[in-house]
């Protein structure tokens, strides 16, 4: 039996639905195990500061990574409703403006900014960077991060917008290794 188009519409929702929540529990995962870390370093449990900062500043990569991977999922499904079913409703994440406001965009943001934030804890021990030079290294570790999650997921479906966020990633990345190398 062929399903309707109404059945496909409703399962290809769910299953976006469960990325969501994903994602949503990854970063639960996440923030969980910082607290927990922070929570050893403020007790001294024998946790030495350069492996906690290590370990951390991989867990962020990872988590990017996944999160990379849920959102180019959740964009497939997005996809697949727009042209298995033209005339639903097109989701708001398929709007100019969308990029700029979704919780995947930002939450990619986020990790590479604690990614970088972790390295340079690494390098520098607990000094938290205050000088405009080091704010600007995380923000653009976090921008490189958030355009790269755009470049891969093609989330605006548009031809050529996942060349525009790939270059984008790559100036942000490489200005913020430049940053790094200068600063550490």
């Amino acid at each position: 039996m062929i399903p309707s188009r109404e059945e496909i519409y409703r399962q290809l929702m769910e299953h976006g639905r469960h990325v969501e929540r994903e994602r949503a529990w990854l970063l639960n995962f996440y923030i969980l195990v910082l607290a927990a870390v922070i929570y050893g370093l403020s007790e001294s449990h024998g946790i030495e500061l350069p492996i906690a900062f290590i370990i951390l500043s991989m867990f962020s990569i990872v988590a990017l990574i996944a999160t990379i991977k849920l959102d180019a999922e959740y964009a497939h499904i997005l996809r697949l409703i727009e042209d298995l079913i033209p005339d639903a409703p097109l989701p708001v994440s398929r709007t100019w403006y969308r990029p700029f406001l979704s919780v995947g965009s930002w939450t990619s943001f986020f990790y590479g900014f604690m990614f970088a934030l972790f390295i340079s804890f690494v390098f520098k021990g607990l000094h938290i960077p205050t000088t405009p030079l080091h704010v600007a290294w995380l923000t653009f570790s976090g921008m490189g991060a958030f355009c790269l999650r755009h470049a891969v997921t093609e989330h605006t479906r548009q031809k050529s917008s996942w060349c525009i966020w790939l270059v984008l990633s790559v100036i942000f990345i490489l200005i913020s290794f430049a940053l790094g190398v200068f600063l550490l």
